[in-house]
């Protein structure tokens, strides 16, 4: 004969875990992000980028003779005329001096004299030199200071090399 299965032996109930619920709040968390993310704003700094081309063609005989190229250091700051390899001035450092970032303008105003049609001027700063020291000298070399509200452009395009 059969006997009555005891109550110890009662077949438990498997739990399971309900995905539903999470894959809505997944859902909507993946929503959310979607579009908070098209809120955002890149802000870039404008710069003047070489142009490259793939074309290969002849080099045009550059009738430039001059190219103000400008040696930064602590110690001196040289003007010379990278295509002639002609050493123009220099002017010793002194950051602290009132008068030296005149002295510079008026130098650099004296080249755009005598090349007045040259817009650009290639940099090559030293690695110690102090940023703020080298934005008031590139201040410096974009225009010239007549009055304290004129300002006449000299050098517009400056570019930097290692």
């Amino acid at each position: 004969m059969y006997s009555l299965p005891s109550a110890r032996r009662k077949k438990k109930k498997v739990s399971r875990i309900d995905l539903i619920p999470i894959l809505d709040v997944v859902f909507v968390l993946i929503f959310f992000l979607l579009f908070s993310v098209q809120l955002i704003h890149v802000f870039e700094i404008g710069t003047d980028l070489p142009v490259f081309k793939l074309e290969q063609t002849q080099p045009k005989k550059d009738k430039k003779k001059f190219e103000l190229k400008i040696f930064v250091d602590n110690s001196r700051i040289r003007f010379t005329n990278s295509k002639n390899q002609q050493l123009i001035s220099s002017i010793n450092v002194d950051w602290d001096d009132k008068d030296f970032l005149t002295k510079i303008n008026e130098e650099v105003v004296k080249i755009k004299k005598e090349n007045p049609e040259e817009t650009r001027v290639v940099l090559t700063p030293k690695k110690d030199v102090n940023y703020q020291n080298l934005v008031k000298f590139m201040d410096q070399l974009r225009s010239k200071k007549t009055n304290p509200t004129k300002a006449d452009k000299l050098f517009e395009q400056i570019i930097f090399e290692n």
